[in-house]
């Protein structure tokens, strides 16, 4: 699994390394369903950031993800400017 990898490298640099939930089902690139997105999260010791956009595109149930991984998920990508990713501040 590359995150073990990915994660050992980053405890070395001090860096904390958190998994989001990536991809959109009908463009052909989503990594994981719902299900097993919450499985791997709830597996692995890093923490979550619900990408809230890609939730609301997969057709995902943000109540079921945020009861199942509240104790892990550390930050919500909120939104996104028309189809560019420029992750301003809010």
């Amino acid at each position: 699994m590359q995150i073990k990898l990915i994660t050992a490298y980053s405890n070395l640099c001090s860096v904390i390394l958190c998994v989001e939930n990536v991809g959109v089902s009908a463009l052909g690139n989503n990594l994981w369903h719902q299900a097993e997105f919450i499985e791997m999260a709830l597996r692995i010791p890093n923490p979550i950031l619900v990408n809230v956009g890609r939730v609301n595109a997969n057709d995902w149930n943000i109540e079921e993800i945020i009861r199942a991984l509240k104790d892990k998920i550390i930050a919500y990508h909120l939104t996104s400017f028309l189809l560019l990713d420029l992750h301003l501040e809010i």
